[in-house]
């Protein structure tokens, strides 16, 4: 258990400094970029590519990959692994070089034979650039997938850190060679493709000190092969959806958008949004679905719902306040953050619109995240995939109908309405699968933390207009921090006033960890 724990720890620490210098390549770039049309090319150029390596360098391929992986290792038969491994890899580098050559070549051609607005001619010039970084990066991901099996997590946990560094470098490169955003953006779209073959290529020597040599041997008839194969199909459907949703909103953004930088201004937005989340929801979800799993198993109906009651009023007793807090401090954030050099005021109002309609999703997505544990844990994943097709087929209405009143902004609220009913929709089918599940005990939580909130909010809202106006960066911070502080103080008093549960479970919880 010692061993699980400092590898926990390990990725813990790498994750908060890939995050910590996401964050700074974010900055960065909004310094450089702003809201423009050119990050907003690179940006819908770079999603292409992302998405392809969370279908097949990470997520769906590591999900289907590990299991059976981990039956070979079990069976200790090392020529079978060797071959299994090999074949597997092999598949994977044909599929994902097509992918980069189709589309190295597909949007070189549309970009110079088809006449196209500049900025989606900018979009198509830069993709022959930013395609190839499939290869790498789903190389990376297969070469995690590999390492974790071994129990080996430091080096696939450092490999995001290896990209932000390129990013930022390759910025401050940019800076000095020209001060062009067009010049920039080929500088950095080079940086990040370099930056792809230096994650991957750090994992080799672990690689082989874990006895594992990847070569090319390619056989797809494979009875492995054939197994991961069939595993990935119904995760690589579930994370589509969230990857269409993505596509669409950044093609929307690019299209309908009358002003450039939509994107750009989602894009900011998204990133803020994703703080809170990871930290409240994603990371709840990972931590309960292990004693979900366990008390599925066991028929414990009556214990399950409970666990999941508690862990959902838990979320939201957090996350709710954090959204309203997000929504009200959305322009002092942007502006401590982001506002310098090409992100000007008018970035940063774009911004902040896009960002208070996003704020929802904070509360909605960590209930999400949990609510989808629990039909995993009842082995139920079809019913999520099927809820979330109809919702993106939601999406892309109301993305359709607000982007023209609200521009991006109406993006972003689309988004927020989608996962509010993904969760509602998500929780009346759970309700159906473990009818002891109490829906009225969550509302009455949702209602209580509303409330608390809303005054939260007026005394946060009140705060920032009674400070002076922030010109320099110590009263920027100042006007953010100090909202944050007097918010977190009315929401302890009134819970502790209001003798909330969730309070005193987090108090013990905290001496707990103290103790230890």
């Amino acid at each position: 258990m010692s061993k699980v724990f400092r590898s926990a720890g390990t990725i813990s620490l790498f994750t908060l400094l890939s995050r910590v210098l996401g964050l700074a390549r974010d900055i960065v770039s909004a310094s450089i970029f702003g809201t423009g049309m050119v990050y907003d090319a690179f940006l819908v150029a770079f999603t292409v590519p992302n998405i392809f390596r969370r279908l097949f360098g990470e997520g769906a391929l590591s999900a289907a990959f590990i299991p059976v992986y981990t039956d070979y290792l079990e069976a200790g038969d090392r020529d079978s692994t060797v071959r299994f491994l090999n074949s597997v890899f092999s598949a994977l580098f044909i599929i994902i070089l097509a992918i980069a050559a189709v589309g190295a070549v597909g949007g070189g051609l549309v970009g110079s034979l088809v006449p196209l607005p500049e900025k989606w001619k900018l979009t198509f010039d830069l993709f022959p650039l930013m395609i190839p970084y499939v290869v790498p990066i789903c190389l990376v991901g297969f070469a995690a997938a590999v390492l974790n099996t071994h129990r080996h997590f430091a080096m696939p946990a450092f490999a995001p850190v290896v990209l932000n560094i390129f990013w930022i470098a390759a910025l401050g490169a940019a800076c000095i060679v020209s001060g062009k955003p067009s010049d920039a953006i080929i500088i950095l779209a080079g940086a990040v493709l370099l930056g792809g073959v230096v994650q991957f290529v750090i994992q080799v020597p672990v690689l082989k000190r874990k006895g594992v040599r990847l070569r090319f041997k390619p056989d797809f008839s494979h009875p492995g092969v054939k197994s991961v194969k069939t595993l990935m199909l119904p995760a690589v459907l579930g994370l589509m959806i969230i990857q269409i949703n993505t596509l669409a909103d950044r093609f929307i953004a690019m299209a309908f958008v009358k002003t450039p930088g939509g994107v750009s201004a989602l894009f900011y937005a998204n990133r803020l949004v994703q703080f809170p989340l990871a930290l409240i929801g994603i990371a709840a979800a990972t931590a309960v679905f292990p004693t979900l799993s366990r008390l599925a198993a066991g028929k414990e109906e009556g214990k399950f719902a409970l666990t999941f009651k508690e862990s959902v009023l838990g979320v939201l007793y957090v996350s709710v306040p954090a959204a309203v807090g997000l929504a009200v401090l959305a322009t002092p954030i942007i502006r401590l953050l982001f506002e310098r050099g090409e992100f000007t005021a008018s970035s940063t109002s774009r911004t902040s619109f896009a960002l208070v309609c996003f704020a929802a999703t904070v509360a909605a997505a960590s209930v999400f995240h949990l609510v989808t544990r629990a039909f995993y844990s009842l082995k139920d994943t079809r019913t999520p995939v099927r809820v979330g097709v109809v919702m993106v087929l939601l999406n892309l209405a109301l993305n359709l109908t607000l982007v023209w009143p609200l521009q991006e902004a109406g993006l972003a609220l689309a988004t927020s309405i989608s996962t509010i009913c993904n969760v509602l929709v998500l929780l009346v089918l759970l309700k159906k699968k473990s009818p002891q599940l109490a829906l009225k005990g969550l509302a009455g939580g949702l209602v209580r933390f509303s409330a608390v909130s809303a005054i939260m909010g007026a005394a946060v809202f009140g705060t920032l207009h009674l400070l002076p106006a922030a010109d320099r960066f110590v009263l920027k911070l100042v006007s953010v921090a100090s909202p944050v502080a007097v918010g977190a103080a009315v929401v302890l008093i009134f819970s502790a006033a209001l003798r909330f549960p969730e309070l005193s479970f987090m108090l013990r919880a905290l001496r707990r960890r103290v103790s230890k």
